[in-house]
């Protein structure tokens, strides 16, 4: 354990307001900022009035914990990512002596059991985007028009893994159809969740066949536009923003949740089925590391039940060597 005998405890309201200065765009995304700003308040009312970065103790952390219990363990142990993060920073600076995640590593029980499904599988994905499909088959005009949208929206998320905001704000422009390639592009209405977000994804070729019969209909720059075509689709009245459709056309084909987060979870799962690399997909979905693309993957019976039906101790077929026996030697 990492123990500072020289720490010099500073107010805790000092503490926030420097921490908070090292998380301010660009320095880092609003999301993680507002994340970090919550937390802080949150231990700052179990600390109270008057508290120093002396008080961030393993009592401290079981109170944090105690208060959320009636959270999901996975939202408790993301605010407790925060908590260790500014512990750690408060230890470096000479504020704390201490880290309390010195004394202990894992503050919250995730049994994996319990933990709602994230992703869909193969054919779930495949029975959604089939319905879309046969929308877009039945309908006339602007019904159909907004069919197509949404069936080239999702199919985009579901090919490729993009994030929600990278495909919402795609230009016509950065879906290059020749080179079957998407450009992910940061723009001032968009700034990418990280840098490395910038890049080139592929395009498989069943998206590259939904995506040339939907951008002739686009007729603006976005590639998936409001109905006005004057900006992206990020919004409208309830029950008709994106992610409300979707959700509602993969219920109607018997898949809840059918989201776009649900969507990169599922590629990040499928795509070791598919044969895929760790390295190529942590560089298609573009996260800074590979145990941040872990955190996606999920185990599916369909994939595991496929991937080893070959397996077999038994004998090989009469003349065939298993590969245990030197050449030659199976046929004695």
């Amino acid at each position: 354990m990492n123990v500072n005998n020289d720490a010099r405890p500073v107010p805790f309201a000092e503490f926030t307001a420097e921490l908070l200065r090292l998380y301010e765009p660009p320095l880092r995304a609003k999301v993680t900022a507002r994340l970090m700003r919550h937390m802080l308040k949150a231990v700052a009312e179990q600390i109270g009035e008057g508290g120093t970065t002396a008080d961030l103790t393993p009592d401290l952390i079981a109170r944090l914990v105690k208060a959320r219990e009636h959270l999901s363990p996975h939202s408790v142990k993301a605010l407790l990512r925060c908590v260790k993060t500014a512990c750690n920073y408060a230890l470096q600076m000479g504020y704390l002596r201490s880290t309390p995640f010195g004394f202990r590593k894992q503050w919250v029980r995730t049994g994996e059991a319990t933990r709602p499904r994230k992703h869909h599988t193969r054919e779930e994905i495949a029975r959604v985007l089939d319905l879309m499909a046969r929308e877009v088959a039945r309908k006339e005009g602007w019904s159909q028009w907004r069919a197509r949208r949404l069936h080239a929206l999702a199919a985009t998320v579901a090919y490729t893994g993009m994030r929600r905001a990278e495909a919402t704000y795609l230009k016509v422009e950065d879906v290059l159809l020749e080179e079957r390639m998407i450009l992910i592009v940061s723009r001032p209405d968009n700034r990418l969740k990280t840098p490395r977000s910038a890049q080139p994804i592929a395009m498989p070729d069943a998206l590259h066949k939904i995506l040339t019969e939907w951008l002739p209909w686009c007729q603006c720059e976005w590639a998936f536009p409001n109905v006005y075509r004057t900006a992206p689709w990020t919004g409208g009245s309830p029950g008709y923003k994106p992610l409300d459709r979707m959700k509602r056309l993969g219920k109607r084909a018997g898949v809840d949740g059918f989201t776009f987060m649900s969507l990169r979870h599922s590629w990040a799962t499928h795509a070791e089925y598919w044969g895929l690399s760790e390295t190529m997909i942590q560089r298609i979905l573009r996260h800074t590391s590979k145990d941040t693309q872990r955190h996606y993957r999920h185990a599916d019976p369909t994939n595991m039940l496929a991937a080893i039906g070959g397996i077999d101790f038994g004998p090989p077929p009469l003349g065939e060597n298993d590969g245990t026996l030197p050449q030659g030697e199976g046929k004695r």
